[in-house]
């Protein structure tokens, strides 16, 4: 969670190794600024002393990117095609699988539809890989 201008932000991410970690998207949430920055909460709903030091340290730009322009490109070309024209599909499932796909999305603190759409995105551009 992230808190600017008085609003908090819902920001899942990935950590991809120790020391980095890849921030998916950012999510405004009336739910989350109600709960956290509401003047009359209870202390246990209010940030923990590390998830403080976390927000204190980004205020501060103690924070250092490593972001390559390399890397800033694929983000921005994923971001034009995002806003791009979606066509709408309807799908057949087992309910075991869709069950398991709405499982592994709330893991990953995202939508199922974000999961799959993903999924089909990773595949069509060749980033699976067979296991034996």
């Amino acid at each position: 969670m992230v808190l600017f201008k008085n609003y908090a932000y819902l920001v899942p991410y990935v950590q991809e190794n120790e020391d980095s970690v890849f921030l998916k998207t950012i999510i405004p949430s009336r739910k989350a600024t109600k709960k956290y920055l509401k003047e009359d909460n209870d202390k246990k709903n209010r940030l923990d002393a590390e998830e403080q030091e976390i927000l204190d340290s980004f205020e501060k730009e103690e924070w250092i990117s490593v972001l390559t322009s390399e890397r800033k490109s694929e983000i921005e070309e994923v971001a034009r095609n995002t806003f791009k024209n979606t066509k709408r599909i309807n799908i057949r499932m087992s309910e075991r699988d869709f069950e398991r796909i709405q499982v592994k999305a709330l893991e990953e603190n995202i939508p199922y539809q974000v999961l799959i759409r993903s999924v089909i995105h990773k595949y069509l551009d060749g980033r699976f890989l067979e296991r034996n």
